[in-house]
């Protein structure tokens, strides 16, 4: 289960890290957007994913919830990584 969580905060990081480059060569209000919607897409993935397993009212597949805080990580991730590059300007 801890394996889904730390694969999704690395994907976030490697995805902001990647595109370091690209990023600070935008304007901010540009590069604010990136901020909202690279941190949007992994949340947003990881409540489908969560209520896709979810069988009913209070009952949650075991595999739900690290799916879910994987999203979560990642969107984290990706917003901190973003800030940190956009700071250091490297």
């Amino acid at each position: 289960m801890l394996i889904a969580i730390f694969l999704g905060t690395v994907v976030g990081v490697a995805a902001a890290f990647g595109l370091r480059r690209h990023l600070n060569a935008l304007a901010f209000l540009t590069w604010i957007g990136w901020l909202l919607v690279g941190t949007g897409i992994p949340l947003l993935t990881g409540q489908i994913v969560f209520l896709m397993l979810a069988q009913g009212p209070g009952e949650v597949s075991p595999l739900a919830i690290p799916l879910l805080v994987a999203g979560l990580g990642a969107g984290i991730a990706w917003a901190a990584c973003v800030v940190g590059l956009r700071l250091t300007r490297k």
